[in-house]
């Protein structure tokens, strides 16, 4: 059972570096009618943002890196972070090639223990659950590079990830992957 909870504040200095060099913390403070000092806070991270004003910013702003950078923090990493660290390029096609190598990496790794994922899961000894969790860190992985990837090409073709899903949700329904209404 999943028991993720959204933090009421965090600090949320990382996500800052997202947004456009053009956006001035005056215009930011405007934006999300609160005050420059609180705005200049937050970008340095002596202060936590709360929760009303990071939902207010995600819809203000519309900029995927620094939505998923700002959920990560509010989610405690709930969500797949930014991958932006010294060993990952930023640039679309390197993120697409990361993106196929670990997609590789997590079929392979499914496909060699396929029977082991079909087994009932209450006779699974403890190595067994091990080699599980070793599956699903390499699933982990494959699902982070995909979502770099996701965004960095929407963003670089002038779309965002809420575009994208907005415009596939009615096939979605179509094909009975999600349900029309909740019940």
């Amino acid at each position: 059972m999943l028991n993720h909870s959204i933090k009421e504040s965090a600090k949320v200095a990382s996500a800052f570096q997202y947004l456009s060099d053009d956006l001035q913390q005056k215009q930011i403070s405007a934006d999300l009618n609160t005050s420059r000092p609180q705005i200049s806070n937050y970008k340095r991270g002596t202060r936590k943002m709360p929760a009303d004003i990071a939902s207010k910013s995600i819809e203000v702003f519309q900029n995927d890196e620094y939505t998923t950078a700002l959920v990560s923090e509010f989610t405690d990493g709930a969500t797949p972070p930014l991958m932006r660290g010294e060993a990952i390029e930023a640039h679309r096609l390197a993120l697409i090639q990361h993106y196929i190598v670990e997609q590789e990496e997590a079929i392979r790794t499914i496909k060699d223990n396929i029977i082991l994922l079909s087994m009932p899961i209450e006779s699974l000894n403890a190595d067994q659950k091990q080699n599980v969790k070793s599956i699903l860190l390499e699933v982990a992985d494959g699902v982070t590079m995909s979502w770099n990837a996701f965004i960095k090409l929407a963003n670089d073709y002038g779309y965002t990830s809420k575009n994208i899903f907005q415009a596939r949700e009615k096939d979605w329904k179509i094909r009975k992957w999600i349900r029309n209404e909740v019940i």
